[in-house]
């Protein structure tokens, strides 16, 4: 598991290494697919309005558009879903460790449909699932299910995974397009500064970017050194003002001033 994990912290030091403003899901499918010896693999975004954004790995099977769409309106079948949505345990998972009473009957059809793949071998990494909103990377295993030491390592990935998506939506909220270099700030202080405009605390942006309370305040500090000022607000406004950071529509900074009675 080791080699593994270690070349996943290569992999996602690479990603940082410039502002990651969008998840890169076909190379990180990629790099899954490879890491457990898959067969194939998959990234899926089911919207709430039902929308299906679907990447497919495919290694020497060709699966056509008309039953792509046909997998696509059927997600609500699948086991793994309705595992996380009836436990809310949304650590990753494999199909095979999912309770027949949980299996809905008419997946059995998509052997049929897709049959150039045994799959019956799957395991999901989610990233977040919310209702009908379903956002995983699943990958397809040769010939058997994971082991509990593959299981142990999705979980580990997992957490980086979350991280980098939680970290590229926050960029691309607050980064302008064409951003400036003046206040040299890195990519991970501007996540922390969209996040603190926002109102939240401290441990509150800790918990959204998967990094301790500790290192959140490391990055205020050097924001706030970077910026030559002394307070949140002060750094959001000077932060806007240099073309760092881009306000959501509508949106105000937070002021730290207490309401008149």
């Amino acid at each position: 598991m080791q080699n593994r994990l270690e070349h996943w912290l290569d992999v996602v030091r690479d990603l940082l290494a410039q502002p990651l403003t969008e998840m890169p899901h076909v190379t990180l499918l990629d790099e899954l697919v490879r890491t457990f010896g898959g067969a194939a693999g998959s990234w899926i975004d089911r919207q709430p309005d039902g929308h299906v954004e679907h990447h497919l790995w495919e290694s020497g099977i060709t699966v056509d558009q008309d039953t792509l769409a046909w997998l696509r309106n059927r997600l609500d079948q699948h086991p793994l879903p309705c595992w996380f949505a009836a436990t809310e345990d949304l650590t990753a998972y494999t199909l095979g460790r999912v309770p027949r009473s949980l299996r809905d009957p008419r997946f059995e059809t998509w052997n049929e449909v897709l049959g150039g793949l045994d799959l019956e071998h799957q395991m999901a990494i989610p990233l977040s699932v919310r209702g009908v909103w379903h956002r995983a990377f699943v990958i397809v295993l040769s010939g058997s299910d994971a082991t509990d030491e593959d299981l142990r390592l999705a979980r580990r990935l997992q957490a980086l995974l979350i991280g980098l998506d939680r970290q590229a939506r926050a960029l691309a909220r607050w980064m302008p397009r064409t951003p400036s270099h003046d206040a040299a700030l890195t990519n991970q202080e501007v996540a922390v500064l969209g996040f603190l405009a926002q109102g939240l605390t401290a441990r509150a942006v800790a918990r959204r970017l998967l990094i301790s309370p500790r290192t959140v305040q490391k990055h205020v500090e050097h924001i706030h050194a970077k910026l030559r000022v002394t307070n949140r607000v002060s750094a959001v406004l000077k932060a806007q003002a240099l073309g760092v950071l881009t306000p959501p529509p509508g949106y105000a900074v937070a002021s730290s001033r207490p309401s008149s009675p």
